[in-house]
């Protein structure tokens, strides 16, 4: 009950803050995004959510290091607002996530041993494959900048690699367990998505038209499927 609440909470706070953005748009024209306090209630109620999955489920490893890792998404989110100073908002913004999907990627691969299932399946290797081949040509064609820093393209294509290791890993889960963790791997792709739009824009300098909209569009559905998929029930 606490989660369908929390979870109809940020589908209002989602939809308002299109809205808003949609309003603010119309009136100066400068692109539809969500609005500040609608990026930070959304993810704090995330956040919020699974302490809450956690607290209730003990003895979940998944549901522990999903915490962990949404929040310091949390901290990635505030980062990226500026609200966390850095000299280099991105980087440390990177950075940030970096740590975030390395609790990811333990809470898929506790999930599994849990059940004595191995994370070296097929569900890994295929999906190891197809996101290398994707991360080489996006960061060929899209991404690399050589008007950017060095650091920068070099940043992306490591932070790339760490992404697809997670997005591999959680597509391992789903190969070895199936069921409701199809959609832990549907936010795993969601959240390539939403750094591949970051990225090709930020560093590619690429024109894409409500980027920010899409990223946060992306970047919630990839969090709800994570933090939400031990408790559906499809």
């Amino acid at each position: 009950m606490v989660m369908g609440w929390l979870w109809a909470v940020q589908v209002v706070l989602f939809i308002a803050g299109t809205g808003s953005g949609i309003r603010r748009n119309n009136k100066e024209g400068s692109g539809l995004s969500l609005p500040l306090w609608a990026r930070m209630c959304i993810s704090l109620t995330l956040t919020a959510a699974a302490f809450a999955l956690w607290r209730g489920n003990q003895d979940s490893p998944y549901a522990e290091w999903v915490f962990w890792g949404m929040a310091w998404s949390f901290i990635g989110d505030l980062t990226m607002a500026g609200l966390i100073p850095m000299r280099h908002r991105l980087i440390g913004g990177m950075a940030t996530f970096a740590v975030a999907h390395g609790f990811y990627i333990a809470a898929f691969t506790a999930a599994l041993n849990n059940e004595g299932m191995p994370v070296l399946n097929a569900g890994l290797v295929a999906a190891a494959v197809i996101y290398l081949i994707l991360l080489i040509v996006g960061w060929l064609r899209y991404i690399r900048n050589l008007q950017a820093p060095y650091g920068y393209n070099a940043g992306a294509l490591v932070y790339g690699i760490w992404i697809s290791v997670m997005a591999s890993v959680a597509v391992a889960l789903a190969w070895g367990l199936g069921g409701t963790h199809w959609v832990t791997a549907l936010g795993g792709l969601l959240f390539v998505i939403s750094d591949f739009i970051i990225a090709v824009v930020t560093i590619g300098a690429k024109p894409l038209r409500h980027n920010g909209y899409w990223v946060w569009l992306t970047y919630v559905g990839a969090q709800m499927c994570i933090v939400y998929a031990s408790v559906l029930v499809l």
